[in-house]
């Protein structure tokens, strides 16, 4: 990722920073699939430091889980019809990243 500060879109690239960041501070808090309020709770704070311009998977990684834990506040996710962009098309995303690929 770039070091755009108070970005509002995110590449297929800075999206799968994003996602194996968020992966692996879900393995780190041992956060089950179906604890969507904490899991939401913590994307949200990865999505802050992401849009404040932080482009560092592991440093993502790390004070996601170090504000999550420490109960940093944060507001759900609002959505507008009108933000919503289908991404149906997985193979346009490019290659799945391993499971086990650290940042």
């Amino acid at each position: 990722m770039g070091s755009r500060k108070d970005h509002s879109a995110f590449t297929n690239e800075e999206l799968s920073i994003l996602k194996r960041a968020f992966d692996q501070a879900c393995a780190d808090l041992e956060l089950a699939p179906d604890s969507r309020l904490h899991r939401e709770h913590l994307a949200v704070l990865i999505f802050q430091m992401a849009t404040g311009g932080e482009s560092d998977c592991e440093r993502l990684r790390r004070h996601g889980v170090e504000r999550f834990r420490l109960g940093t506040p944060w507001q759900p996710i609002r959505i507008r019809s009108t933000d919503v962009i289908a991404l149906n098309n997985a193979p346009a995303l490019g290659p799945k990243a391993d499971p086990g690929d650290k940042c």
